[in-house]
């Protein structure tokens, strides 16, 4: 008998629009709540975070956040693989902080 491990259900998707990266959010994470879509793009060197409406754009810091060390894109990587690295990152912050506070 083969042992199977279950699959969280995704917690985010990741998907292109032109040079933008959209993270929409399927549940309430530090990334947003469920149904949030944040748009990302980058101008020089630095990721933004862009309004859909005005388009008018933040730096984006590590782990996807309005504070701390500013978010710089590396040629090395796509857009969608910075994105995904750093959503990935707040999430594994987001457990440490709840097992901290015993919450699972």
């Amino acid at each position: 008998m083969s042992k199977t491990t279950s699959r969280r259900s995704p917690r985010y998707s990741l998907r292109t629009e032109g040079r933008e990266v959209v993270l929409s959010c399927k549940t309430d994470t530090w990334l947003g709540e469920e149904g949030t879509e944040r748009h990302f793009a980058i101008r020089g060197r630095y990721v933004y975070e862009v309004s859909p409406e005005t388009g008018k754009g933040r730096q984006v810091c590590d782990r996807l956040s309005g504070s701390g060390s500013t978010l710089m894109w590396s040629n090395d990587d796509t857009l969608i693989d910075c994105i995904r690295y750093e959503a990935q990152a707040c999430l594994r912050e987001e457990e440490k902080d709840a097992q901290k506070r015993g919450w699972y």
